[in-house]
């Protein structure tokens, strides 16, 4: 038997109502004409594949469709109440089509459990009735139900968000709407179609004809452009109208989304997430948001899948439908987008349209689309999952405590928004670099109320994965970062201790006695008078780092574990090219990095420009060693005067000059260089470019070059300092 491939032109992946309604479609067609039928997505819109040819695909909705059985006695406004609406109710109560049967059934059974009752049911009574209609339903009418409510181990509802509160959005109860637009298409009392029927069906479908619309029957959640209101036309305001076609087969889609329900209920998690790829909703992701709106009736993520799938396959996919993360059923939608790369293409998903159910009137709610999420293997999985433990913590802090500051949430939503940003393109390395600048724009964001931030349990950055310095882009800014980032102190004997990060300068942390180290696993109560980097200049802080190292009346930080600041890059700070407010912001959360398995970064080489710039500076950095300069298989130690630095910071970049080679002199280190003209500007940058360590090689590169070296040795190979 020839399939026939339909273009379902009407159903496009947005608005969530046009979703549904292509999921109705198969539904109905496979579980009630044909089962092999077929829906996949292309190029915006749904195909359905079955043996139906157009004619016979039209003639099956407006002469055999059988309506799902859909009511809501628990509601009011649902048709079973007085004041209620109850024509709909009646009419198909009283209609002769077998068409109807099941719908007759199940407006029997919702009458019995309503009984005389003035008013719909609250609290316990509702739950006793929920309860009895659950027990007492049957096929279609029991999907519907487990669709709209679902009742935990106690008997407490909880309401999917996808239709609402029970099926009903505010005051609108999908259910009688949905008799009415039975009503609007067919004679309820036989179920023949109206003369309008063929040509609304053909705008449902494929989009071809002017539809017809219902003025003043309401859509509610599901397409936002048609709900009317204010600014919804020329007017002040204008009435809400809907495709009865698109209305009634939107609600046989929204079945789909049951088929978990009950099984998925066994977790702990929140009553929204019970619903297939249900998520709890985030400002993040979406330019529109403000930074404290949020969807509080969370957010639907709605599978795309290229492949044709029949009826069975895509019950199975919402069967499941859950995204999981270390075994772990994902409930958020920051999460939902770290677990896309593992869901795989093995499904044949291609894509994931992300939808939040906002309030925007009254009670009422519009489901809004915000963005595509691809499916396709994420690089640097294990950065992001990371990076996402963090951020989580401080996320759920602003979102849990009412009394949090501003600045936290603010920072918490550009975290999210970073994060979700490596999720869409994780192979673009500017966004792994907008992720770590937003932690570390975060993390001292917390440094500035320590006290704060402690009592809240949220802490610095610590133990980042080293996989972080192949995630950036390459740069000038990255290596000074590094070398920055990396440093480690000094103690007075000159061995090297690893206890004593740079980091210490930057953030409070406390002194554990016990371990004779630095705790930086938390923040200190008060910043302490080791933290001299608060101001967020590069020059500034690196000049108070500097001027604090030498305190003691020498050079006092080291590269602890060999990053060095290239001098190619040297001469472009010196210069001033070099980026220094994204130095500053990359080499703060970098300082949390593992820094005993980090790789090296590659070295430029010095070019013929960067030799001239680099001259006064060799000078000045070779008297500030902190380790012996081996040049021609010499050694050659300096030891550091503070009053070079003081003079440097006071704007005298000849004095300072002098003494640097009195220094080295002494040594046998000749400067060729004896004077310095150099405004106080540049002699403060003389001063904070200390604060880069540099390779030993490339010193004695230095040395070489602008010293007259006592000894009779060839010069020795430098890495990366060669014209």
């Amino acid at each position: 038997m020839s399939m026939h491939v339909h273009h379902l032109t009407g159903c496009a992946p947005a608005p969530l109502a046009h979703y549904l309604k292509a999921l109705g479609i198969l539904r109905l067609v496979a579980e009630q004409k044909d089962p092999a039928a077929r829906l996949w997505w292309q190029d915006e819109h749904a195909l359905l594949a079955t043996t139906l040819n157009e004619e016979e695909l039209r003639r099956f909705f407006l002469e055999e469709y059988a309506p799902s059985p859909l009511v809501a006695p628990w509601n009011g406004g649902s048709g079973f109440y007085p004041g209620d609406n109850r024509k709909p109710v009646d009419e198909i109560v009283t209609s002769s089509s077998v068409r109807t049967q099941a719908y007759r059934f199940a407006i029997a059974l919702a009458r019995e459990v309503v009984k005389d009752r003035p008013e719909r049911p609250a609290n316990q009574e509702k739950f006793d009735m929920l309860q009895a209609f659950r027990r007492l339903g049957r096929g279609a009418l029991a999907g519907w139900v487990e669709c709209a409510v679902v009742l935990d181990a106690n008997g407490d509802p909880a309401y999917p968000s996808l239709l609402g509160t029970g099926g009903n959005d505010g005051r609108l109860d999908f259910t009688i709407n949905f008799m009415q637009h039975l009503g609007a298409m067919f004679s309820l009392a036989d179920m023949q179609a109206v003369p309008v029927a063929p040509t609304t069906l053909d705008t449902a479908l494929f989009a071809r004809t002017p539809a017809r619309v219902l003025k003043s029957n309401a859509i509610g959640q599901f397409l936002p452009g048609n709900a009317g209101g204010a600014n919804a036309t020329t007017g002040y305001s204008g009435d809400s109208g809907v495709n009865s076609w698109d209305y009634i087969l939107m609600l046989e889609g929204a079945f789909l989304f049951a088929a978990a329900l009950s099984r998925r209920m066994q977790t702990d998690r929140m009553p929204l997430a019970s619903a297939p790829f249900a998520m709890h909703g985030t400002s993040a992701g979406h330019g529109s948001a403000a930074t404290g709106e949020s969807a509080p009736r969370g957010e639907q993520w709605l599978p795309l899948w290229s492949q044709p799938a029949t009826y069975a396959d895509i019950r199975k996919l919402f069967a499941e439908g859950r995204f999981c993360l270390e075994e772990t059923a994902v409930t958020r939608s920051m999460d939902a987008a770290r677990a896309l790369g593992r869901l795989g293409v093995a499904r044949g998903i291609c894509a994931f349209d992300r939808v939040a159910f906002l309030e925007r009137n009254g009670q009422a709610n519009f489901a809004i689309p915000l963005a595509r999420w691809a499916v396709r293997p994420q690089p640097r999985r294990s950065l992001a999952d990371h990076a996402a433990l963090w951020i989580d913590r401080l996320t759920m802090k602003v979102r849990s405590d009412e009394h949090a500051p501003a600045s936290w949430k603010s920072a918490a939503r550009r975290c999210d928004e970073a994060l979700l940003a490596t999720c869409r393109n994780g192979r673009d390395a500017r966004t792994w670099e907008n992720l770590l600048l937003a932690m570390g724009a975060a993390e001292a964001l917390l440094a500035q109320t320590p006290k704060k931030a402690g009592e809240a349990f949220l802490h610095p950055l610590r133990e980042l994965p080293v996989e972080w310095l192949q995630a950036l882009p390459p740069s000038p800014e990255l290596r000074l970062a590094v070398a920055l980032a990396g440093q480690v102190g000094v103690q007075e004997d000159e061995r090297a201790d690893y206890k004593q990060p740079v980091r210490i300068h930057f953030l409070p942390f406390e002194w554990d006695q016990k371990y004779k180290s630095w705790n930086t696993h938390a923040f200190a109560a008060h910043a302490g008078p080791e933290v001299v980097a608060t101001t967020g200049s590069l020059l500034r802080d690196a000049s108070a780092l500097v001027r604090r190292r030498l305190h003691n009346g020498r050079f006092a930080l080291r590269a602890g574990y060999g990053h060095y600041a290239p001098l190619a890059d040297m001469a472009g700070f010196l210069r001033g090219e070099v980026d220094e407010a994204r130095v500053l912001a990359l080499a703060g959360p970098l300082m949390a990095l593992k820094w005993q398995d980090a790789p090296r970064l590659p070295f430029p080489d010095v070019t013929a420009d960067d030799k001239a710039v680099l001259a006064l500076y060799g000078v000045l950095r070779l008297a500030h060693m902190p380790v012996p300069c081996m040049v021609r298989g010499t050694e050659y130690r300096v030891k550091t005067d503070p009053a070079i630095v003081q003079r440097l910071l006071g704007g005298d970049a000849a004095a300072a000059l002098t003494l640097a080679a009195r220094r080295l002199t002494a040594t046998g280190l000749r400067p060729y260089i004896r004077t310095a003209i150099a405004d106080t500007a540049y002699a403060q940058r003389l001063a904070a470019a200390l604060v880069f360590p540099i390779h030993p090689d490339s010193a004695a590169w230095l040395a070489d070059t602008l010293c007259h070296v006592t000894t009779a040795s060839q010069p020795t190979h430098h890495e990366g300092v060669h014209a």
